[in-house]
């Protein structure tokens, strides 16, 4: 007498388990987006911040209302100390309505890294007055 392979239903569970996947593959669950996200925070980590800043840019001008790619590019931008193009960012954020405190507090750190206290203060009263500061961003401010 042989085993049996298909005790429990197994067989039939794992397919079932199989076409599921491949439903949610279909709808985009595990999309672009994500795996963008975690190919530039894998370039950061090994220092290659103009690849990752290049990859941004190609995201961004696929969907270009994404706050996530818009803040890391900020970030991006700050580790770049490239404030212009920062910069711009966030005011192109502004303006379409998308900005959020990450929005602010990326930008904020940036300024900061540059010695642009000014700078920093001026964008943290722009969140003040869009009701999207908060503690943390006034202690980085204090803390300069």
């Amino acid at each position: 007498m042989g085993k049996t392979y298909r005790r429990y239903g197994s067989k039939n569970r794992h397919n079932r388990r199989k076409g599921e996947w491949d439903k949610f593959s279909k709808r985009g669950v595990r999309n672009d987006a994500k795996r963008t996200t975690s190919a530039v925070n894998r370039l950061i980590e090994v220092g290659e911040f103009k690849g990752a800043k290049a990859m941004l840019l190609v995201a961004l001008y696929e969907h270009p209302k994404n706050i996530y790619f818009i803040n890391l590019y900020i970030k991006v931008c700050g580790m770049l100390r490239d404030l212009g193009a920062a910069e711009e960012m966030m005011y192109r954020a502004v303006k379409m309505g998308i900005a959020d405190k990450i929005t602010y507090s990326s930008m904020i750190g940036t300024c900061l890294r540059n010695g642009m206290d000014s700078k920093a203060e001026e964008i943290f009263h722009m969140a003040a007055e869009a009701e999207k500061a908060d503690a943390h961003m006034y202690s980085k401010i204090m803390n300069c």
